[in-house]
């Protein structure tokens, strides 16, 4: 299965969603109205690909708790607007775990929403993109509230 998930002006140069049930078949295209559904049968991932942790935690610049800040796994391209799954969610040790598919390049940010105290607005309080290709054994990645405003 596949999703299109591109943002380009104009008409799509495909579908939102591409499925075929024989790798070697060109995907069929259904064309389906909201809460529509279709029977695809089994969804079956390939032995060759290997999920992997990726691991990290949140600071905060200015040293307050980060528990419960979101954390996206996002496609590559930033023309893509793609959330690979949930946001994983900080625990009280500033920790986080995500999952992606092993050789897969990702883009990983934290989002926090917040109250300004001055203002009483709700604003975003964002970490730096950081781009990381999936990997078996790599190194927790360490994400800063607050970089990215």
């Amino acid at each position: 299965m596949g999703f299109n998930t591109r943002r380009d002006a104009g008409p799509l140069p495909y579908p939102r969603v591409l499925y075929s049930s024989d790798h070697a078949a060109s995907p069929s295209v259904s064309a389906l109205g909201a809460s529509a559904h279709v029977a695809i049968g089994d969804f079956v991932v390939p032995p060759t690909v290997v999920i992997v942790p990726i691991a990290g935690a949140v600071r905060r610049d200015d040293g307050q708790s980060v528990e419960g800040t979101k954390i996206y796994l996002e496609g590559d391209d930033p023309r893509d607007f793609m959330l690979v799954g949930e946001p994983a969610v900080v625990d009280a040790q500033g920790r986080f775990l995500l999952a992606g598919v092993s050789g897969y390049r990702y883009r990983v940010v934290a989002e926090r929403t917040e109250v300004d105290p001055r203002s009483g607005n709700r604003r975003a309080i964002r970490s730096d993109v950081v781009e990381v290709t999936a990997t078996p054994g790599a190194r927790p990645l360490v994400l800063t509230l607050g970089a990215g405003r």
